[in-house]
């Protein structure tokens, strides 16, 4: 295999050019029913995270016959680890959100949802506020959004438990218990599935031990790593579809894992950081966690580089040299705007990624909200067809659900044309920053929206190769954005 060759492509024009080039009114999901020829149809659903799941959601509420294939592989036992735990809090462990670290709601029906969950106990609103060195510390009037209250991870598995079984969803997993023991071993490979079969009884899913899935109708995917689509997209009537989500773009943000020995004595739970280089997110774990009342030895902090920064960090210093730069450079961005030195805390980089299948940078020339292959009864949803959320995941989700059940129109296709910058997704209320878009109305002035920013493609598309290896584990994307 050839080496990996990362490019900048180039944006024709700016955001101003993009919003006009690209529809910006919000993605509807349209008032349908299945028809009596649908009603009861078989589909499977490919992807646990948000798309798919409320895309299996919305399926099962319209009649359809639904199997959910949600896969585990090492890397979700593997961040059990006692200094590199991302997935479920355990007393005494350190503990961090290392991808989604906010989710909003401009949708009406997705903010009902979160303030269900809320009610539940599954989610809260933490303290936000805006840290720029203009300004300060500025607060928000209303917190605006939620995190799971053990960490998003686990409020992703309770949100999947609560709708697979309310709506009696067929679960098809890799996993035999959740959350995993320490020290438990899922493998890579062979993959949950890593093939798929279009025939005159419709599509088998399989893969390399033998099992076969099927036949299904309909097979809805809701994934987008491109290592996932080379692997598991392999036929030739699932092609299209991959060469069609192989133009997807990445904002590439670098997220460093730090704990100090001693509190860094700040009064703020967690800031978007505005008119900084370097930084664009910073968030205290201890405080985030269970509303404040997770306890650890040390401080344990998440920061997230803006999108230009990391991306031509890692462009000029590649895998051997960028981590001890960004940990020095968010040090003293981050000690400079709350006026402490940082390096005196007696600081840790437990984990430092490039996030390179980390935000959706660009998206189709439609609004259609997913993709649909009419000829062959195969959709995809996802962020990318919307825009790079939690909510946009899920509104894509349902989107797709709805396509299926009007019978699937023609028209949804693979829309032609060139794909745009994921700025003409912009709406009012909402900014697109570099770790995603966030519904933010009455933010302070200083936090605005991004410009196009690098983004991160191949110019070859046999060459994709998206996993990140951090101290001898692979890292891919969370396709759950949350």
């Amino acid at each position: 295999m050839a080496p990996r060759r990362w490019v900048k492509r180039s944006l024709q024009g700016g955001a101003e050019d993009s919003q006009t080039a690209c529809k910006k009114e919000e993605v509807e999901t349209p008032s349908l029913r299945p028809s009596l020829s649908t009603e009861g149809a078989s589909v499977a659903v490919v992807g646990g995270g948000f798309a798919g799941l409320f895309c299996a959601e919305r399926l099962a509420e319209l009649g359809f016959d639904v199997t959910l294939f949600r896969a585990r592989s090492r890397l979700s036992a593997t961040q059990m680890e006692h200094e590199h735990n991302t997935v479920y809090t355990r007393p005494g462990a350190a503990f961090f959100d290392y991808g989604c670290q906010l989710i909003t709601a401009g949708d009406p029906w997705f903010r009902g949802r979160m303030e269900a969950y809320e009610a539940q106990g599954l989610c809260h609103k933490p303290n936000v506020s805006v840290l720029s060195k203009t300004h300060g510390l500025q607060r928000f009037a209303e917190p605006p959004g939620w995190a799971g209250t053990r960490g998003m991870w686990q409020f992703q598995e309770q949100v999947a438990e609560e709708v697979i079984a309310r709506c009696k969803i067929k679960l098809i997993t890799t996993a035999t218990s959740w959350p995993p023991k320490v020290g438990t071993r899922y493998p890579d490979k062979p993959l949950l599935l890593d093939d798929y079969h279009y025939g005159p009884s419709g599509w088998v899913l399989g893969n390399q031990k033998g099992q076969s899935f099927g036949p299904y109708q309909v097979l809805c995917g809701a994934f987008n790593s491109q290592t996932m689509l080379n692997t598991q997209l392999k036929r030739r009537e699932v092609s299209k579809m991959r060469d069609y989500l192989k133009q997807i773009r990445f904002q590439t943000p670098i997220v460093a894992m730090v704990a100090f020995e001693r509190p860094l004595e700040l009064d703020f739970t967690c800031a978007f950081v505005a008119e900084n280089r370097c930084l664009a997110w910073v968030s205290n774990n201890n405080r985030k966690i269970a509303g404040g009342r997770f306890e650890s030895k040390r401080e344990l902090w998440t920061l997230i580089g803006t999108a230009d920064y990391s991306y031509h960090l890692f462009e000029k210093l590649g895998t051997g040299g960028y981590k001890k730069v960004a940990l020095k450079d968010f040090l003293d961005s981050f000690g400079e705007l709350v006026g402490r030195n940082l390096h005196e805390r007696g600081p840790e980089a437990v984990r430092i990624m490039h996030w390179e299948a980390g935000v959706e940078a660009n998206t189709p020339p439609s609004d259609k909200g997913c993709l649909w292959d009419a000829e062959k009864r195969l959709g995809w949803c996802g962020p990318w067809a919307t825009f790079a959320s939690a909510e946009g995941s899920a509104l894509s989700g349902r989107c797709l659900a709805e396509v299926v059940a009007a019978g699937g129109p023609a028209e949804v296709g693979y829309p032609q044309g060139s794909w745009r910058d994921a700025a003409c997704r912009l709406r009012p209320g909402y900014v697109r920053l570099s770790q995603g878009f966030f519904y933010a109305p009455g933010a302070p002035d200083c936090l605005v929206s991004i410009d196009p920013p690098a983004t991160a493609g191949t110019e070859d598309p046999n060459c994709w190769c998206l996993g990140l290896r951090v101290q001898g584990m692979r890292f891919s994307g969370l396709g759950c954005r949350v």
